[in-house]
């Protein structure tokens, strides 16, 4: 199982959207507006106010005023956020040796020989 739809996305204790909202903060250096937020996920004002609670609570984020117009808020990831960020891509990375480890040589050529079909399909497509 790659973790993608377990409630504990590739085992960080936390669901995909956690990890889809720490990577759309953490996509911007300096934070981004909880409206812009609210559509990059799609999900609703409700869902995303209980999860951004949930990330200041545990201190992965926080919420500021923008300085450019005091009405908006800011979400941006605290240093705990941006290493909680980072750690999913490590973490896939070791599921991926995990499962290619049962390959032989041959199949995995092939396996990357499909991806790679597969890719330039959708690509196209």
């Amino acid at each position: 199982m790659i973790g993608v739809l377990d409630e504990s996305f590739l085992g960080t204790g936390r669901p995909l959207a956690v990890a889809l909202t720490l990577f759309e903060i953490g996509a911007h250096d300096h934070g981004v507006t909880v409206r812009s937020l609210r559509q990059r996920t799609g999900a609703d004002s409700g869902y995303l106010s209980r999860l951004r609670r949930m990330l200041v609570a545990d201190g992965l984020m926080e919420i500021v005023a923008d300085p450019a117009d005091g009405r908006r808020r800011i979400a941006r990831l605290t240093v705990a956020g941006r290493e909680e960020r980072a750690d999913p891509g490590r973490r896939s990375d070791e599921i991926a040796a995990c499962l290619l480890s049962a390959f032989t040589a041959e199949q995995a050529d092939r396996l990357a020989d499909a991806l790679n079909t597969a890719d330039r399909l959708l690509r196209c497509g």
